[in-house]
Order: structure tokens, then C-alpha cells, then sequence
């Protein structure tokens, strides 16, 4: 958990933090792969297996947090892993494959 948390940049690793945060409240009894299957599930809305900013800072407000990340984090994000010229997406299958590493250890609350 430590190794894949120190390879993330600032920005990531404050939203992996916020993602956690809402997990240790709310959805406990839950294994790390469901979570994260629900969390990609809510920040889709739209079944397009992209997710833009605009559905990112939607899940942020969903759970209360979207005072925790700033415009500058959320441009870093979409810098570092989005795709496209205009209005920059990130695939889901990014985001799943940069979570794999999580799918086999137990994150600490």
C-alpha cells in the first residue's frame, strides 16, 4: 500500500486519500475491488467508459468533498493521465489498470 501511495503524484494521492476517507465512513465492510467497482460505476454516469472532469468533480460533491480538491488538482490529474486534444478524458480502463496493485492488499483505515 505504502509503495503504490509514494508513486502517486500530489494530486492522485489526495484524491486516492478522499476516496478513502468517504470508504472508511460510509462503505466499511466492503472489499477493495467492489469499492472501486462502485466508485468507477458512480463517476461514469454516462456509461462511456471516459471519465471527464466535470463527472469527477460530480463524485467529489456526491460525497461531500469537493472542497478537498482545487481546479489545479483536478488539471493536474487530467494532465497526467488524460487522453484527447480539446477537452482532455481519462479511459476507465486507465484508471482500473492504475488501481490494480490495490486489488491485493489491505488498505489501512
Amino acid at each position: 500500500y505504502d509503495d503504490f501511495i509514494s508513486n502517486l503524484s500530489p494530486a492522485r494521492r489526495k484524491m486516492f486519500t478522499i476516496l478513502n476517507e468517504y470508504r472508511n465512513k460510509n462503505i466499511t465492510q466492503c472489499t477493495n475491488a467492489r469499492f472501486f467497482k462502485t466508485i468507477i460505476s458512480a463517476v461514469d454516469a454516462n456509461n462511456d467508459d471516459v471519465i471527464s472532469k466535470e463527472e469527477y468533480q460530480a463524485l467529489l460533491k456526491n460525497i461531500g468533498a469537493e472542497e478537498q480538491m482545487t481546479e489545479e488538482d483536478m488539471d493536474a490529474i487530467f494532465d497526467e493521465l488524460g487522453v484527447g486534444e480539446d477537452e482532455k478524458v481519462i479511459p476507465v480502463d486507465l484508471i482500473k489498470k492504475s488501481w490494480e496493485p490495490l486489488m491485493k492488499v489491505v488498505i489501512p483505515k
